[in-house]
């Protein structure tokens, strides 16, 4: 159960507190001392309205962090949001550039080399160049042309702005390092960012208006299709001229025109390994690659509650070495269980010139 400040116009109100830590605090706010309620117990004020828009009937990995940004308060909360969604909406347009280009024989050499140096653990600003080289790319289908000028146009002038090098007050991507890596930030200098960028923002999100044509579809664990949009998944007729795949594959629509995204992309319960034991979330959820780890490979599962990571299944893996690195190199190697060589040879190099604290 989790407990909030009940005043909206304080701080403290933003952010839901988990029990414990609420009963560390003696119940009361950390900021006006109030008396904190559970979130059930909360009353939003009357007149408060959330905003709607075009965004709450988009893909999943897009409209859930729009809806947060458009119905958060807190400055601080909000810039948050807004990085979340354009870093999601950058991923999903790489991930269906690539499934567009796998399904029509594969990545270019020279494409494949290119994303391969940045895909296995990519920053925000990895995805947006593996974004821009595969929207350079000669070839695409016109589907998909709209999310291309976009990447080209809009989304770069969001992230890089009109200077060279830019700073948190004009490119997107500086703004999301210094809420990151910055450290604390007053709420004042938070509203100060945030009516800089604000009517950026919303401008870039009205150029998305294609997104509206965008269908990302999966298939649940008791073979109903689902039509993955905003916060609902809703049931939907089998679409045509899908081939039976991976149980937890997921597919962009967009016309008549199916695009595959697994193994960027996936669709099914959240699991993760630790300790000899796993963790399953209670709901299937989309879910969106994150990095590359030795066995598997990471995903962020989106609206999954009590899990923020998720590990692929055991063929995700392999598929996207195919992927990316078909060399006859890498086929040949087959399934190798990583060591600690790299480790150990790190840990072996600190040691020069500590010989004698080794002999003392």
């Amino acid at each position: 159960m989790n407990y909030r400040c009940p005043k909206s116009d304080c701080a403290g109100s933003a952010a839901p507190l988990p029990e414990a830590m609420a009963q560390a605090m003696g119940m009361k706010c950390p900021v006006c001392q109030s008396e904190l309620q559970t979130d059930e117990q909360v009353v939003e004020p009357a007149g408060k309205t959330i905003e709607g828009g075009p965004w709450v009937d988009w893909p999943t990995p897009v409209s859930l962090p729009l809806c947060e940004y458009f119905e958060e308060e807190h400055p601080g909360g909000k810039l948050w949001a807004a990085c979340d969604a354009f870093e999601m909406l950058t991923r999903l347009i790489v991930i269906v550039l690539v499934g567009e280009r796998s399904s029509s024989g594969g990545l270019e050499d020279g494409l494949r080399d290119r994303l391969s140096r940045l895909i296995e653990s990519p920053t925000f600003g990895a995805w947006y160049v593996m974004a821009r080289d595969l929207a350079e790319a000669k070839g695409g289908s016109e589907d998909l042309s709209a999310a291309r000028e976009f990447v080209l146009g809009p989304l770069r002038d969001l992230l890089y702005g009109p200077d060279n090098p830019g700073t948190d007050e004009t490119s997107f991507l500086k703004l999301r390092n210094r809420l990151a890596h910055g450290g604390g930030m007053t709420r004042k200098e938070q509203s100060r960012l945030l009516d800089l960028w604000q009517e950026r923002v919303g401008r870039t999100i009205d150029q998305l208006e294609w997104m509206s044509g965008w269908e990302l579809l999966g298939k649940s664990e008791n073979g109903e299709w689902k039509k993955l949009a905003g916060k609902q998944q809703e049931t939907i007729p089998a679409p045509d001229g899908v081939e039976d795949g991976e149980s937890d594959s997921v597919w962009l629509r967009v016309n008549d025109s199916m695009y595959p995204l697994w193994p960027l992309a996936a669709f099914g319960r959240a699991s993760i390994q630790g300790e000899g034991k796993e963790k399953t979330s209670k709901d299937e959820a989309p879910q969106v690659y994150s990095r590359k780890e030795s066995v598997r490979l990471g995903y962020v599962p989106l609206g999954a509650e009590g899990m923020g990571y998720a590990e692929s299944s055991a063929g995700a893996l392999a598929a996207f070495e195919q992927m990316f690195r078909p060399s006859e190199k890498a086929q040949a190697s087959g399934f190798k269980i990583k060591d600690f060589m790299g480790e150990i040879r790190k840990d072996a190099g600190q040691m020069v010139g500590r010989q004698k604290e080794l002999d003392d």
